[in-house]
């Protein structure tokens, strides 16, 4: 992600004096001004240099950055963002002079210069609204179609005009918008460096979440991101010259407030109308825009922020598949039930183990461990490294191999949803987060399945309980309990970006001692939380991938984070031992959410002969590994560590069919649809022979009968 900072290294702390000097020049500009109008008056003088306060800001905020070793780009960049908004700060302290002119001419001539001095600057602002947009993050922009620059300008536009028309048509309310556009740009470059992913209408709902979570990060800026901060000075200021004419005066107050509302209703107008136009015209149906990609921010690239943001909201809600009936979707339910029956009384080891769940009723333990993955899966780093070697090398599992995640270096709360309600986001969005966008209260899931059957059901997170909406979203659920950070001491052991993975286990242990009874522990882990460049762990705990063949952060960042996989590998292997002497019979599903978003690009450098494009390219960076164990003897498996590779959403059914636990008609359907979709995730499927397919388009008959199967069972009770 160098090219979107134009990367060069951390500028030194005296770079700070280039905007200092623009901020000592812009003061001594407004005293100088406001020294030559003579006034006594403290409203006049605030009124003179009002417009001049943001760019102060602004280049103030500049130093700052550089100060404090934020600046990463070259001192150019810097100096032509400092003059703009130095610039920017000066210019409005003149617009005095522009009004003297235009009240000396005809009152005609005044309305047409006003109209046009309004229509210039006001489309002016659209079209660097739209810059300071794109700019921080897409710096390619313009070479976007154009047809999706113009559906750009125009999303970005109608916010513009209509509260030029409901402000008054005045300057201040519309300078709000470019600013505002210009953070949502800069947060989104920040995002596509932390997360390589692009801000979706789910985030909007999520950003508590995501605020408790990004103290790690480096909020470095570089040159596109301070010569947007520049050009957003610059509209500001060309909005300082928007004013009405007060024309009407001498007319009477009534018609003043009779033009003034008509103005707000056009406003309104405005804003009702582009409701109707995005409520009846699909961006992506009729403009030809992407909703759903595996590359978020390269659909973002291609078509612009407004355009795909759109886009992704039109899709938020979902649609019954083309031709669904429920009545059809009932016969194919019943279909793959009546398949997953015959094939379990081909054999008796289903049977077998239905009538030991009944005698045994084992607690079931599920540990999400954030962003566990295994790298060793590209060609062992060219160094031989081995990956989680415990987990790997366990030979007593009921089954291992890798699931096939969703997301990539975010959206932890998707994979748990995949898991909990065996739902895919192959047929939610993948742009969507259903914690925080659905209700869970009339919808499946295995904690509430499981609560039917007499079980305790517990949840384990350290993090506030707030985050992706869990402490709402586990009671609708059916979790009895949740034990969020603040049921942990302040001074748990903490590793990394969070409470270390033994101190979860802990807690686990914990819960089985207090309650004979059968449970199910959903335990989410924090400590291998992203970034990875923090350097916070100590030699004993660093193991050096040996990745000698490139250079740069990613050497650094992906040796931290096998030192934390290694970490996390240890304390599992030490959980499971605990169990081991455990005198109650336990299963443990085990697996990560993501892989960090690292594995990307070791994909695309390791495989580089390889289309990006394609599904079993990419993939790759859904992989992560898992594995069911039991600590007693489970009938009908040999428990010699089967390979069975699948998609997070069958995990859940696939845990209940080997220990024999009741199943509903869907989690059967999963089961026997492994025989024809053995792996499915929010991108492609993968067929029995191994051949990968991207989701959307043509699409094997079983992938139309699993979207049509959800639909019925987790959609249509939404």
């Amino acid at each position: 992600m160098d090219e979107l900072q134009q990367y060069v290294g951390v500028a030194p702390a005296w770079s700070a004096i280039a905007p200092l000097i623009g901020a000592a020049l812009l003061v001594g500009c407004c005293y100088l001004v406001v020294r030559r109008r003579e006034t006594d008056s403290w409203k006049a003088v605030v009124r003179e240099v009002s417009w001049s306060v943001p760019a102060l800001l602004v280049l103030l905020l500049l130093a700052l950055v550089c100060l404090l070793g934020l600046y990463v780009s070259n001192e150019g960049y810097l100096v032509g963002a400092t003059a703009l908004v130095t610039v920017s700060g000066c210019v409005p302290l003149f617009r005095g002079s522009l009004d003297a002119v235009l009240e000396r001419l005809p009152k005609w001539a005044k309305v047409v210069l006003g109209f046009v001095r309004d229509l210039v600057i006001v489309c002016a602002s659209i079209f660097l609204s739209f810059v300071v947009l794109e700019l921080p993050w897409n710096p390619d922009f313009l070479s976007i179609d154009p047809k999706f620059i113009l559906v750009n300008l125009a999303l970005v536009g109608t916010p513009i005009v209509a509260v030029y028309l409901i402000g008054g048509r005045r300057g201040a309310p519309l300078a709000v918008l470019p600013a505002a556009f210009c953070i949502l740009g800069i947060a989104q470059y920040f995002l596509c460096i932390f997360k390589s992913s692009a801000i979706r209408p789910s985030d909007v709902f999520a950003l508590q979440t995501a605020l408790s979570v990004s103290g790690g990060f480096s909020y470095e800026l570089g040159g596109y991101q301070v010569l947007a901060l520049g050009i957003c000075s610059v509209t500001v200021a060309m909005l300082s010259f928007v004013r009405p004419q007060h024309l009407l005066a001498e007319r009477g107050r009534g018609l003043r407030l009779a033009v003034s509302g008509a103005c707000a209703a056009c406003g309104a107008g405005v804003l009702v109308a582009a409701g109707l136009v995005l409520g009846s015209v699909s961006l992506s149906d009729d403009l030809g825009f992407t909703p759903i990609s595996w590359n978020s921010v390269a659909t973002y690239r291609s078509q612009g922020f407004a355009g795909s943001f759109v886009t992704l909201v039109q899709h938020a809600s979902i649609a019954a598949p083309d031709g669904y009936t429920e009545s059809g979707a009932e016969d194919l339910l019943q279909e793959y039930v009546t398949r997953y029956q015959q094939q379990a009384q081909a054999t008796s080891a289903r049977e077998e183990a239905e009538r030991q769940f009944q005698e045994t009723r084992p607690t079931v333990v599920a540990i999400m461990n954030e962003a566990f993955s295994d790298l060793s899966i590209y060609e062992e780093l060219y160094s031989g490294y081995e990956g989680p070697s415990r987990l790997k090398s366990m030979e007593d599992a009921l089954y291992t191999g890798y699931l096939y995640s969703s997301v990539l270096g975010g959206s932890t709360c998707n994979s748990e949803f995949e898991f909990l309600t065996g739902a895919t986001m192959g047929f939610v969005g993948v742009e969507n987060q259903p914690y925080v966008m659905n209700g869970f209260s009339n919808v499946p899931s295995l904690a509430r399945q499981l609560g039917e059957l007499g079980y305790r059901t517990s949840a384990v997170h350290p993090q506030p309980g707030s985050n992706w909406n869990r402490e709402t979203v586990y009671k609708e659920m059916g979790f009895e309990s949740f034990y969020d950070i603040d049921s942990f001491d302040s001074d748990a052991p903490t590793r990394h970006n969070g409470v270390e993975d033994a101190v979860t286990y802990d807690k686990v242990l914990e819960l089985l001692e207090s309650d004979d009874a059968p449970q199910f522990i959903l335990d989410v882990t924090m400590q291998n939380h992203a970034p990875y460049d923090s350097f916070d762990l100590t030699e004993e705990e660093r193991v050096d991938p040996g990745m000698d063949w490139i250079e740069g952060p990613l050497v650094t960042e992906t040796t931290e984070y096998v030192s934390l996989i290694e970490a996390s590998d240890l304390d599992l292997a030490d959980f499971i031992s605990q169990l081991r002497e455990l005198d109650r019979p336990v299963v443990v599903v085990f697996f990560g959410d993501h892989q960090p978003v690292q594995g990307e690009t070791i994909n695309n450098i390791v495989y580089s002969e390889e289309d990006p494009e394609d599904p079993a390219h990419y993939e790759r960076t859904y992989q992560i590994p898992y594995l069911i164990w039991a600590n007693y003897d489970v009938a009908g498996n040999d428990q010699t560590s089967e390979r069975l590779d699948m998609g997070i959403n069958s995990l859940a059914a696939v845990l209940l069919d080997a220990i024999g636990a009741p199943m509903t008609d869907w989690q059967m359907a999963q089961i026997a649809l492994l025989q024809e979709v053995p792996i499915i995730n929010g991108y492609a499927y993968q067929t029995p022979d191994g051949t990968w397919h991207e989701l959307g388009g043509d699409v094997v008959d079983a992938v139309r009968d699993i979207e049509w199967i959800q639909y019925l069972e987790y959609a249509s009770k939404l």
